[in-house]
């Protein structure tokens, strides 16, 4: 939602809550696509040993790098959302998981795709 209300106000418009958490969501998915893309690249590129890695160990480890670069680092440096350290452990860690989720997912579809070739 803060993307959305910095992108309208780049624009000149200040969009209402309810638009907010509508375009936040889009952004959040587009995000999600982006890294999804950057998953794909990097095994389509990465040495032979890297692309023959379990989906599993590749898809938790990815998704723990977007956990650590985008929830923890970057969103926060940007002011996009709460500072990770003042939120609580129990809010930290379904972070951490929805994320693992995400990376699992990514590596599962992605192999799932690769397979079809």
């Amino acid at each position: 939602m803060k993307t959305a209300e910095k992108l309208g106000k780049a624009a000149g418009y200040k969009p209402s809550k309810d638009e907010r958490k509508k375009i936040g969501k889009w952004i959040h998915y587009g995000f999600g696509a982006a890294m999804g893309t950057v998953y794909g690249v990097l095994k389509e590129t990465a040495p032979r040993s890297l692309r023959r890695m379990n989906p599993g160990p590749s898809g938790a480890g990815y998704g723990s790098l977007v956990f650590l670069g985008a929830h923890e680092i970057a969103v926060p440096a940007l002011k996009l959302g709460s500072n990770p350290l003042k939120e609580s452990a129990a809010d930290q860690l379904s972070e951490y998981l929805a994320h693992i989720v995400y990376g699992l997912g990514t590596s599962l579809t992605y192999s799932a795709v690769r397979r079809l070739e």
